[in-house]
């Protein structure tokens, strides 16, 4: 059975005007929603995270990671909870499940932390200002906090902003214990992704040595192209390219050796500054893909260039490569996103 319970702000006053205006002032809207309403929470799969429209029950669409409906208007949602809103995709946080999606609006469910989320049902948590649950099929609590492991260069090095905010996140979501932590591995020397001289190789040996790595949380190939170079026009087979694609590919088979369970390879946003360097690492951006794509283990790409367009200014350091505290946030919230829909750690 739904509980009811009192709310506060903004949340309290929309299921109050639902609840006295209902579909009256939103007629076209709730015409399309029409019909018997449907259970709350996991018995529709409403705000479940999901992969494909397979893990959503019938009536709902995989959308931006998430089980619902279009909407265009705010009564169009009423009949999955009072407290549903229509909310613009444009207005909310980027989501790896959405980089270019053409729906403009879906029904959504606002909150400022966990509780606000029980209405919904057990197991829903607030995500970025947005209830959330889990899909059915993900398992949690197979990988502890101590088993996931960062490597990389000075994207995440040089302040350490992004694993700090990424284990924030996973924090609040309860995924990760308040006396819990991540292994950080990343540099800001001695990180290139190509094999040899040895960087990202060596930073994910020494986490073996320390301890069980499950889960792995890297970015690389940007040192390789700051320190090299390639002949002008910039092309596939240049050597530099080469050595980074056949680094990527032993470090993740030396990892599914391991029995490493997951890699999520997020790569860097556009290169400010340097048209040289933008030129190469374009290049070799679609071909980590396809090596990531291919590997021997599940290896999930996260292109950040959408989390980072339009707010290069705000989000990118005066060294065109690094980002700010705004920029290391928006990419951890990028990172997790795209852990909470593929169910990594968590």
């Amino acid at each position: 059975m739904k509980t009811t319970r009192v709310r506060s702000g903004w949340q309290a006053a929309a299921r109050a005007i639902a609840l006295v205006l209902g579909c009256s002032v939103f007629a076209p809207s709730c015409a399309e929603e029409s019909g018997p309403i449907p259970k709350f929470g996991s018995a529709t799969h409403f705000l479940t995270r999901c992969e494909s429209e397979d893990n959503c029950e019938a009536g709902f669409s995989c959308l931006c990671g998430a089980c619902t409906r279009t909407c265009e208007g705010a009564g169009a949602c009423q009949t999955l909870d009072a407290g549903a809103q229509c909310v613009a995709v444009a207005a909310r946080p980027l989501d790896p499940g959405c980089p270019d999606s053409a729906v403009t609006a879906f029904c959504d469910f606002g909150c400022t932390e966990n509780s606000e989320c029980a209405v919904l049902g057990d197991g829903y948590r607030c995500d970025r200002g947005y209830c959330r649950a889990l899909s059915d099929s993900c398992q949690t609590g197979t990988i502890a906090g101590s088993e996931v492991v960062l490597l990389g260069d000075t994207f995440m090095a040089v302040t350490r902003e992004i694993p700090q905010a990424l284990q924030a996140l996973a924090r609040e979501s309860g995924a990760l214990a308040p006396n819990e932590s991540y292994r950080d591995y990343s540099m800001v020397v001695q990180n290139n992704l190509a094999a040899e001289p040895e960087g990202l190789s060596a930073q994910y040996t020494t986490a073996q040595q320390e301890g069980v790595v499950k889960a792995v949380i890297m970015a690389g190939g940007g040192a390789d192209v700051l320190l090299g170079s390639c002949p002008e026009p910039v092309a596939p087979d240049c050597p530099l390219l080469q050595n980074v694609l056949a680094g990527a590919e032993a470090l993740w088979s030396r990892m599914a050796n391991d029995g490493v369970e997951h890699v999520v390879f997020f790569f860097y946003p556009d290169y400010v500054g340097d048209a040289r360097v933008k030129n190469t690492i374009d290049v070799l951006r679609p071909l980590l893909q396809e090596r990531c794509a291919a590997a021997q283990l599940p290896c999930h790409w996260l292109d950040l260039r959408p989390t980072f367009a339009g707010k290069y200014d705000e989000y990118v350091r005066p060294d065109g490569a690094n980002p700010t505290t705004a920029g290391a946030q928006a990419s951890a919230e990028a990172i997790w996103g795209l852990m909470q829909q593929r169910c990594i750690a968590q």
